[in-house]
This record gives structure tokens, C-alpha cells and sequence, in this order.
């Protein structure tokens, strides 16, 4: 298979600009143009995309990955790090029973059962995500922003440190607080 490549000279620049183009498309430019085939292969004697295609045919009609499946893989890999530092036998059944639950239920079929487990999961794992979110999102601003709560209406304000005192204005109840960032 022959990929062509366009090689344009642009007035004032001294570099060459090279991107992919049919040939058909030849005649649209103007420019000096200069086309170079040059042969691209692609894959080994068409393994790779015998491969994807066989794994196409394999995974359709199954589950496959979903947010409780790589919390499950994270859990997996947690207690074997476990076992790998503390020698405790049964974080490696628990580790390899969890990536054997998971390979199970990213292969079944019985998709309805599957989506409702997930779901199951997210509705749980959701709030903690959140929650978790918003503390490292906390931490990061700690030394960028100082946050103050509004003594009226208890709303959290938040304003840049380091700027000196400043009158602060709540966005609900519009009461005024002089507070030093």
C-alpha cells in the first residue's frame, strides 16, 4: 500500500511541512508540491487487524468493562500489593477472586443482571467520589484561595489569599464581611 505525502515550501519559511493526502487531491494547490510514494506497512502479514477482528466478533454480545469492573481490577491490584508487602495468604485468593469476578462479568452475556449490578455500585461509589473530589480539590487550592462562610446565611465564599483585607460581599444574601485574606 502506497501512502502519499505532500511536501509544501511555504514563502518565508525554511521548513518543510509535511501531511498525508490522496492523490486526487493534487491539483487543488496552487504551491509547489512534491509527491513522494512511499510504501507503509501497516501490520504482519495482516495479524493485527485479523486479531481486532476476531476480538470484535468475540466481545459483541457481552457485557465488557463498566465502573464496577475496574473498581474491581483496583481492588484486585490493591490486595496483591497487600499480599506482595505483608505475606497474608488470603489477600491473594481474595486479589485473584476479584480479577476472576471481573473477567466473568466483563465476558457475560446476561447483560440486564450486569447493568443492574453497576448500577447497583455506582449509586454507592458516586457520593464517595464526590466527596473525595471535592477534598483533593480543597488541598489544591489551600495556598491559592481562603474560604470564609457567611455568618447570615452560612453560604461559602471563597476569595484569593494574600490580597490584604477585603470586603466581601455573600452572592445570596448580599451581607458585607470584612475579613483579611
Amino acid at each position: 500500500m502506497l501512502t502519499w505525502y505532500r511536501i509544501r515550501y511555504l514563502k518565508g519559511l525554511n521548513q518543510s511541512h509535511v501531511t498525508t493526502l490522496a492523490p486526487a487531491s493534487v491539483f487543488h494547490f496552487t504551491k509547489l508540491i512534491i509527491l513522494i510514494p512511499i510504501p507503509v506497512v501497516h501490520d504482519f502479514y495482516g495479524l493485527e487487524n485479523t486479531m481486532r477482528s476476531f476480538l470484535y466478533g468475540f466481545m459483541m454480545g457481552r457485557y465488557g468493562p463498566d465502573h464496577l469492573g475496574v473498581g474491581l481490577v483496583i481492588l484486585s491490584f490493591v490486595l496483591s500489593i497487600c499480599y506482595a508487602v505483608f505475606g497474608y495468604l488470603p489477600f491473594l485468593f481474595i486479589s485473584y477472586f476479584t480479577f476472576a469476578l471481573t473477567l466473568f462479568r466483563m465476558l457475560s452475556r446476561n447483560l440486564k443482571k450486569r447493568r443492574a449490578e453497576n448500577d447497583i455500585f455506582i449509586r454507592y461509589w458516586w457520593p464517595v467520589k464526590v466527596r473525595c473530589q471535592k477534598f483533593f480539590k480543597r488541598v489544591k487550592e489551600f495556598f491559592t484561595h481562603k474560604r470564609f462562610k457567611c455568618p447570615k446565611c452560612k453560604t461559602k465564599l471563597r476569595v484569593p489569599r494574600g490580597v490584604g483585607k477585603l470586603r466581601i460581599t455573600c452572592t445570596k444574601c448580599d451581607e458585607k464581611i470584612f475579613k483579611k485574606s
